[in-house]
């Protein structure tokens, strides 16, 4: 059976260095190939705080003269554009196996800090398998 939806999360940090808040939404779609193989991909954005951006995409002065990094005060919210993709094989009734991975491009003050733009990349790549026991 088809099953196009979406999902929405917001989280905020506990603890740690970290600040703000951000907000996530994805769209999906997803079907079953056979019966033991299935597949979910869709497109999805992330959106954050100005404290948020800041934490991760800032260079203050201190660490600019530590790192070399130029100085960089981000002006604006954090966002991003992805796209994720999701193939699973269905061992049992209780165990499958996952191949994931994710394009996430980088947008606006993010993507213009030194952090990104000279030494990093706005193009972020994710990849990963997942081992599944259902209960």
């Amino acid at each position: 059976m088809t099953a196009p939806g979406w999902s929405a999360d917001l989280g905020a940090p506990v603890s740690g260095d970290l600040e703000g808040w951000r907000a996530r939404g994805n769209l999906l779609y997803r079907s079953p190939v056979d019966e033991r193989w299935s597949f979910a991909a869709g497109p999805g954005v992330t959106w954050a705080s100005e404290d948020w951006n800041e934490v991760l995409f800032q260079v203050s002065p201190e660490d600019s003269a530590r790192s070399g990094i130029a100085t960089y005060q981000p002006d604006g919210d954090y966002l991003d554009a992805h796209f994720s993709g999701r193939l699973s094989y269905r061992l049992s009734h209780r165990w499958s196996v996952s191949l994931m991975a994710r394009y996430t491009r980088l947008l606006g003050d993010a993507a213009d800090s030194p952090i990104v733009d000279d030494e990093g990349d706005a193009h972020q790549w994710f990849g990963g398998a997942l081992v599944s026991y259902r209960f």
